[in-house]
């Protein structure tokens, strides 16, 4: 696959440069290549709440003249649809038309934002992901200019391990969905329920069947007297696994489900559709999953008067965090790192006689110095204390919900 993505890049490694363009005032424009997810999959993760708190980041660092100096920052925003070829196509389209793109934000989904970094090294471009968390990404030889402010999936896996180890719960269920980000969380997983010493009693996966496939799975939970469960699914396969549950009576006070922490609120209700297929009741879906336990990451870390932007604007993301979503943080910190690693890697080039505006797609020293100048940026963003480790990822801090009445309580 790569050398079918070397043959189709090949012809913007060496066009002719696009000039990044002058404003009235002389700054030099730099434009930054940013990927967002719509459609029915992504409703949770609200593009619009993302794109806004970007866009006003944008706006912020442009009118403060001690970050990148002389220049202006601009962001085009393309749609991935959360979906492998709108991905790709998404990028040939925005590296296809002029300006040069500088970095690369984004994007929110990880089976669009593997194939996008999987061809954007080849055009020696840094991308900077903010909602992808798949455990897959962590591959540095396939992704070697991928960095994220999300942390990946394997640190919910430790909080997962960490939640049964407390409870001393070592006979453990699995049900997985097929499809390769929840794979690739369960294969995490296993090695460190195998490492802790905890017996997994069942491990199943869930297809595109029909519905006997849901009731066999329940009954196999039941056979094997599974009683705590671990859910590698979507919103959607939940209410079509709870509906089984449900009507097979396997609820109460003896079992207790871990779940994904990312679910929309009142997840149970977005899809009436699944429920009318299974013949079942949002009240039924709830009866089934009961106080069931989630880890996430933290979504937002303390004030501090060092934040870019400042307090001010901390507090107003802040307070309209439900409406502008989870995963707006991780993206703010994201668009502010690599402005930090930007500003950074003007001063090395204009020692050099150089500018960033300079950058083409075939310019891979230009592309390691804003890689080095990513690995070391530390600062407090929205999201918390922001900074890389040597896979180009984020270190997170693990909190636990538990589902009470409707509403889910850290």
């Amino acid at each position: 696959m790569t050398f079918w993505l070397y043959f189709q890049l090949f012809p913007y490694l060496f066009a002719i440069k696009t000039s990044q363009g002058l404003e009235s005032n002389h700054r030099q424009v730099l434009t930054i290549g940013g990927f967002y997810a719509s459609g029915k999959m992504t409703t949770f993760q609200n593009a619009s709440g993302i794109i806004q708190t970007v866009n006003e980041a944008v706006r912020t660092i442009n009118e403060r003249s001690q970050l990148l100096p002389g220049y202006k920052l601009e962001i085009e925003w393309r749609d991935t649809k959360c979906q492998l070829g709108h991905g790709v196509q998404a990028l040939f389209q925005s590296v296809n038309e002029s300006p040069t793109k500088i970095m690369l934000l984004g994007g929110m989904c990880s089976a669009a934002t593997g194939p996008i970094a999987e061809c954007s090294h080849l055009l020696n471009l840094i991308q900077v992901g903010y909602g992808a968390s798949s455990i897959y990404l962590s591959n540095k030889q396939k992704y070697p200019l991928f960095f994220r402010t999300v942390p990946p999936e394997k640190g919910h896996n430790s909080g997962r391990v960490a939640v049964l180890k407390y409870f001393k719960w070592m006979r453990i269920a699995i049900l997985t969905e097929r499809e390769p980000y929840y794979e690739a969380a369960l294969a995490s997983l296993t090695k460190l329920l195998e490492k802790n010493d905890m017996l997994v009693v069942a491990q199943e996966f869930l297809g595109d069947g029909m519905e006997e496939d849901r009731k066999s799975l329940i009954k196999l939970l039941k056979a094997r007297d599974a009683r705590i469960i671990v859910g590698l699914f979507s919103e959607e396969k939940a209410v079509e696994v709870f509906c089984q549950a449900y009507k097979q009576e396997l609820y109460g006070e003896r079992y207790v489900w871990m779940l994904i922490g990312w679910y929309q609120s009142r997840w149970w209700n977005a899809h009436p559709a699944v429920l009318s297929k299974q013949n079942c009741e949002a009240k039924h879906v709830m009866k089934a999953f009961g106080n069931y336990v989630t880890t996430e990451f933290l979504k937002f870390g303390p004030s501090s008067p060092r934040m870019i932007g400042g307090e001010g604007a901390y507090h107003a993301w802040k307070n309209k965090f439900d409406e502008l979503g989870l995963y707006s943080g991780f993206a703010h910190d994201a668009l502010v790192a690599m402005v930090l690693a930007l500003n950074h890697s003007a001063g090395v080039l204009a020692a050099k006689n150089k500018s960033l505006a300079d950058f083409t797609y075939s310019d891979s020293e230009m592309a390691g110095l804003f890689k080095k100048s990513l690995s070391n940026v530390s600062f407090r963003g929205f999201s918390g204390q922001v900074y890389f480790n040597d896979k180009g990822e984020r270190e997170g801090i693990i909190t636990v919900g538990q589902m009470q009445g409707k509403n889910l309580t850290l």
